[in-house]
């Protein structure tokens, strides 16, 4: 964790940056995991916030792989707030993959698991059966005093035999 106090030592945080990560390395399988956050601002009231979290899984003996991004930041300025996430998917495994976050970093990361399902997600939060895929999820939020506010989602899948994108917006 890094802690940047100012005036220096005085419990006031202007900016914090933290995160745990695992690698292991098995005979048959590679998985890299990684989780952070980063704020700049108070705790009270950060301007700048991000989060992210990384999962690679890769099965050596096929050389399948999955994998999970997510980030998360927002903006917050007086009379102007901007807000977003993300989400990638991918699995070439045909099998849904279960991670099992390492013991010693699970209070850090806030699960014991992360799930990759087996199938493409869908935009009503079901899965598809079993397949190659990538899929992108992305949604976003603009609030500009409080005249103006703009919500918008867009959904991206990729499958061998479709391909599918929506959008919505408020």
């Amino acid at each position: 964790r890094f802690d940047f106090q100012f005036p220096p030592n005085s419990g006031n945080s202007l900016l914090t940056a933290q995160g745990a990560f695992a690698i292991k390395l098995t005979v048959k399988e590679l998985s890299v995991f990684v989780n952070g956050e980063f704020r700049l601002g108070t705790e009270a009231q950060p301007l700048i916030l991000a989060r992210t979290q990384l999962l690679f899984v890769a099965r050596l003996s096929f050389f399948n792989y999955a994998g999970k991004f997510n980030i998360a930041a927002s903006l917050d300025l007086p009379g102007l707030k901007l807000s977003g996430s993300m989400q990638i998917l991918f699995n070439t495994t045909f099998e849904e993959v279960n991670y099992v976050v390492p013991p010693f970093i699970q209070s850090a990361v806030g699960v014991n698991s992360i799930i990759i399902p087996a199938g493409a997600p869908r935009a009503n939060g079901t899965t598809g059966p079993p397949a190659i895929y990538f899929a992108l999820d992305v949604m976003g939020a603009v609030k500009v005093l409080d005249l103006f506010e703009f919500k918008g989602e867009f959904h991206f899948v990729l499958e061998a035999a479709e391909l599918t994108i929506e959008l919505a917006h408020e």
